[in-house]
């Protein structure tokens, strides 16, 4: 994709609006991205396919995963799924391109371990307990801690695993989501980026920089802040384990392996685009590097920040929110 860069000839001011005359637009090259053996590309995707991740931290990365008997179910076939060649959508085959698979075979150089001991299971019984809890944020919290005692489970045991996929049933999702939730989805919120330090895909590892009195404040006003929010209070309860998680919603998998999908069905990727994004995820937070930049400077870092104006019935206002830190 080519960047537009738009330069006016006269300052934008309320009494003196700049029209399309007065612009001059030129072309900036995309810059090259590094893959395995420093072989450059401008495209992630295309760079990843021809010659693999710039680097790979380990040849395999463990998978738990905690759900109801559905969720584990769907997310163990949608695992299985992404090891093999994944088509991408013959409408825009440059957008959406193939996915090549994510194992030993493939330029990924890296496959997924599943086994039955890192399994959770949250029962029927564990989530109809949440229907006698009236108060919406004292039943969000009871959800996430049916969570984190699975969780406190798998990090017990001699051979953790590394990455640990948490898949909410529909029923414990409805019943775990507040008015808050369904007037802002869609949308992200002011408290994710006031937040962004606590919201990375190793999020544990920075706390390693501060006091102990620090991390203590910190988290606990993430906890506070995301009382009515599954999703964050989740994220913010995890990270008193070693374990990483990665939170897949019931609605995106009924979608996935519904046989009544239509290709453009509104709310979800096309399936090599989620099969990309799962993989990259689960790559980068098992320690892997996706790609370097090119001819980056030493003790140089870039920062993106993208601004975005949030609609109105989503609660209005300017947000921002750090992209591709290098």
């Amino acid at each position: 994709m080519m960047i537009m860069m738009v330069y006016l000839n006269k300052i934008w001011r309320r009494e003196n609006l700049v029209t399309f005359d007065q612009a001059e637009a030129i072309v900036i090259p995309e810059p090259e991205l590094l893959f395995r053996d420093s072989h450059p590309s401008v495209d992630p995707k295309t760079g990843i396919s021809l010659y693999g991740p710039y680097s790979v931290a380990k040849n395999s990365i463990k998978i738990g995963i905690i759900g109801d008997k559905t969720t584990i179910e769907q997310t163990m076939k949608l695992l299985s799924k992404i090891e093999s060649k994944v088509e991408g959508s013959t409408k825009n085959p440059m957008w959406t391109p193939n996915f090549p698979g994510f194992s030993l075979n493939t330029q990924f150089n890296c496959k997924i371990i599943k086994k039955k001991e890192w399994q959770q299971l949250i029962t029927i019984n564990e989530i109809d307990e949440l229907k006698n809890i009236k108060v919406t944020e004292k039943r969000i919290a009871k959800g996430v801690e049916m969570f984190i005692t699975k969780l406190s489970n798998l990090a017990e045991r001699e051979e953790v695993p590394d990455i640990v996929i948490c898949a909410p049933s529909n029923k414990l999702m409805e019943l775990c989501t507040s008015d808050k939730d369904y007037r802002i989805r869609g949308a992200r919120t002011m408290y994710r980026s006031k937040h962004k330090i606590a919201r990375g895909n190793r999020d544990h590892q920075l706390f390693e920089y501060l006091q102990e009195e620090q991390i203590e404040k910190l988290q606990q006003e993430f906890i506070n802040e995301s009382a009515d929010n599954f999703h964050n209070l989740l994220k913010a309860q995890a990270m008193k384990f070693s374990l990483l998680t990665q939170i897949i919603r019931p609605d995106t998998l009924d979608l996935i392996f519904s046989d009544e999908r239509k290709p453009n069905q509104k709310g979800l990727q096309d399936h090599a685009t989620f099969a990309w994004n799962l993989a990259v995820a689960l790559l980068y937070k098992s320690g892997g590097r996706l790609w370097c930049p090119k001819s980056l400077d030493p003790n140089t870092c870039f920062v993106g920040i993208s601004f975005f104006k949030v609609k109105e019935w989503y609660g209005g206002g300017m947000q921002s929110s750090l992209a591709q830190v290098f």
